[in-house]
């Protein structure tokens, strides 16, 4: 049918509990329930033959209008119960060119897979604006806005003045991706990536919002900067510093995320980092679409990938991945005041 919107969605069930969710959403009456709604053409669920805890669920409406409004339906909060609590991808550029051919599609069932919580951080002035865009348009979706190290070549003072306006926004939780990076030899200046960082910490601590920082093979500076910003609130995102930095942080009351890199066989630091660490100050992201959690390293990461990185820390914490969800959940609910 033509305009009709159809998803297909790739949910990954808690181990071991695929059949029993899905029993659950035939005796509560849910699936009868969303069938009865306007404009739904479809939705059937089929189970993975390949995979014991994966469902495909595809479901097909004659409006995106009444696709979200489906979504705001009294029983999809019962379907959010049988999943148990939600899981938040606290770091996703949906706006990457990586997501044109089907950023909609991506983003609008999330809450259904059990994600309820995206946070999108721009990367440049026009990124940031996507990303508030974006914020507006979905309900779990939230923004960053700031200037990337990379991408602050040049900078100029009204740029600034930008991501002001756009921190301003009602759903703008945070500044960031803000910080430095030294990997590259073609990266801005090092003193231009410093005094743009300055400039952001401290329009930051102007309009009282978190940061999420980008330290790539910067440790020692970087630290060095946020130390000259007391008080201020952040996360590491993609942390890759040692356990004496990880607990200096901790002790200046910042936070740590971390994404599939940490599933990787070569991460070395990351495991480490998280069995030393408190769990009140642990997040988990993906970093969409990149840094794809192992065993699928090498596709296009999206948010539905990120319970792989709970698994990872349930493993290395002697937790359930559950709980682990259940923690990093409240944690970054806490950290963007949400």
């Amino acid at each position: 049918m033509e305009n009709t919107l159809t998803l297909y969605v790739r949910y990954l069930a808690k181990p071991g509990c695929r059949e029993t969710f899905l029993r659950q959403l035939t005796t509560h009456g849910i699936i009868d329930a969303i069938r009865r709604e306007d404009g739904c053409l479809r939705y059937d669920y089929f189970l993975s033959v390949q995979n014991a805890d994966e469902i495909l669920l595809v479901e097909q409406w004659q409006t995106e209008q009444q696709q979200q409004a489906h979504l705001r339906a009294p029983h999809m909060d019962q379907l959010r119960r049988l999943k148990s609590e939600y899981v938040a991808d606290t770091h996703a550029h949906y706006d990457d060119d990586q997501f044109d051919g089907d950023r909609e599609t991506l983003l609008a069932p999330l809450p259904e897979q059990g994600v309820g919580l995206v946070v999108n951080p721009g990367c440049t002035v026009a990124s940031s604006r996507t990303a508030v865009e974006l914020a507006r348009r979905f309900p779990h979706v939230y923004a960053a806005v700031g200037i990337h190290p990379e991408n602050c070549g040049d900078f100029r003072p009204e740029d600034l003045d930008a991501i002001r306006a756009l921190a301003r926004e009602d759903k703008a939780v945070a500044i960031g991706e803000i910080g430095l990076d030294y990997y590259w030899p073609e990266n801005p200046p090092r003193p231009l990536q410093q005094q743009v960082l300055r400039s952001q910490l401290a329009l930051a601590r102007e309009l009282s919002l978190p940061v999420i920082i980008h330290d790539r093979d910067a440790h020692a500076d970087t630290m060095a900067i946020v130390r000259e910003f007391p008080g201020l609130r952040g996360v590491f995102h993609c942390f890759a510093g040692s356990v004496e930095m990880a607990r200096e942080l901790v002790d200046m009351g910042w936070y740590l995320s971390f994404n599939g890199a940490a599933t990787f066989k070569n991460a070395r630091k990351a495991p480490e980092v998280i069995r030393a660490v408190p769990m009140d100050r642990l997040m988990i992201e993906t970093d969409a679409p990149y840094l794809t959690p192992a065993p699928y390293r090498g596709r296009r990461n999206d948010s539905t990938y990120v319970r792989l990185v709970a698994e990872r820390i349930a493993q290395l914490r002697d937790m359930t991945p559950a709980a682990v969800e259940q923690a990093t959940w409240e944690n970054g609910k806490r950290f963007f005041g949400i």
